[in-house]
């Protein structure tokens, strides 16, 4: 892609007789007026270190072009301002403020990534919680203590987040009953976050929590339980397999329960030292969308 012209003003006026084919260096955009909405197409164009402020771009397109550096502030997209052709050289990727990703529709997937360097694509919906007052259920979290270290991850990250939760190392108080601590903590707690695993399948306390939360489903007439995964042995444990008898129909009764449920997959985060940080906060920002409250 080449460019024929080079804009070195300090303000460049949209309008519908821009040229193609041209380069604009660090130069501010703006509207000629306010609420001003023109078509105005950017095609085969160089757009480096320049600002676009209040402008709606819901009818106008970029289209392949090279824009690399370039800040949108107070802007509006629709789904086909970016989506043509247009890249991003040496990932020297653009800005995009709040106000912008508010007022805009949702962008594609690839547009986020390739122009802004964005890999959520529920960017606007974690935007609008950021700023916007959200309130969450809180939370038990039950697990094997051979997982308490992921356990502990993501207590972390639900703290950061403002919600209320029951993590056996930090809440569980002294001198009460191991029993009493878990029919307590499912009873005032909103959900049970239950980290599956073949470990905390096996637990015969694991198993009594979600004993107690069923049992609490079946008095609220309201949805309790919260899985995820960490391997796959809740889609894999059959009915015959489990040990002991006695508590054989009880157990499958509470493994049935969690696979009625949409169980998300964290098992390729256990390896802290190696795991997608990004794919990662995916995940929690689909865990923490299911623990909004309804108002």
């Amino acid at each position: 892609m080449r460019g024929e012209s080079v804009c070195e003003i300090d303000y460049l006026h949209i309008n519908s007789k821009l040229p193609s084919n041209i380069i604009i260096l660090t130069v501010n955009v703006e509207p000629i007026e306010k609420d001003y909405t023109e078509i105005v197409n950017f095609t085969e164009c160089i757009i480096q270190q320049s600002s676009f402020d209040k402008i709606d771009l819901s009818k106008s397109k970029f289209l392949k072009c090279n824009l690399s550096l370039n800040q949108f502030s107070d802007c509006i997209f629709s789904r086909e301002t970016l989506i043509d052709l247009n890249e991003t050289p040496g990932k020297e990727f653009n800005s995009i403020d709040l106000r912008t990703i508010l007022n805009s529709e949702n962008q594609p997937s690839l547009v986020l990534e390739n122009i802004f360097g964005i890999r959520n694509s529920d960017i606007k919906e974690y935007v609008h919680g950021l700023t916007s007052k959200v309130e969450f259920q809180s939370i038990f979290i039950s697990y094997s203590f051979k997982n308490k270290y992921f356990a502990k991850r993501i207590n972390d990250e639900l703290f950061k987040k403002g919600i209320i939760t029951f993590l056996w190392e930090k809440d569980s108080p002294g001198g009460k009953t191991l029993k009493e601590i878990m029919t307590k903590g499912v009873s005032e707690k909103d959900r049970v976050l239950f980290i599956a695993s073949e470990d905390s399948l096996k637990s015969a306390a694991c198993q009594f929590e979600l004993t107690e939360g069923r049992r609490k489903q079946e008095k609220i007439w309201e949805d309790v339980f919260v899985p995820i995964h960490i391997d796959n042995y809740l889609f894999k444990i059959k009915k015959e397999n489990i040990r002991p008898i006695e508590v054989q129909e009880e157990y499958w009764k509470n493994v049935s329960e969690l696979r009625n449920l949409n169980s998300l997959d964290f098992s390729q985060f256990i390896n802290s030292r190696n795991y997608d940080k990004n794919a990662f906060d995916n995940q929690i920002f689909r865990l923490i969308k299911g623990l909004r409250k309804v108002k």
